[in-house]
């Protein structure tokens, strides 16, 4: 699902994910998303409940 999104063979996408990993030093695609967060890289994503409360 990943590689269709981002317009990409599914080969492609598992060398980018991998690379990324290793940049990060992470274990699982989730440590390396929860690691890029913490590093400022991407933002977290709202909440349900909390896009709406925001003004």
């Amino acid at each position: 699902m990943i590689a269709e999104r981002a317009g990409l063979s599914v080969r492609s996408c598992r060398r980018h994910i991998a690379e990324l990993m290793d940049r990060l030093g992470a274990r699982s695609r989730f440590q390396a998303g929860v690691i890029a967060v913490q590093r400022g890289l991407i933002g977290a994503r709202p909440t349900r409940g909390q896009e709406s409360s925001e003004v």
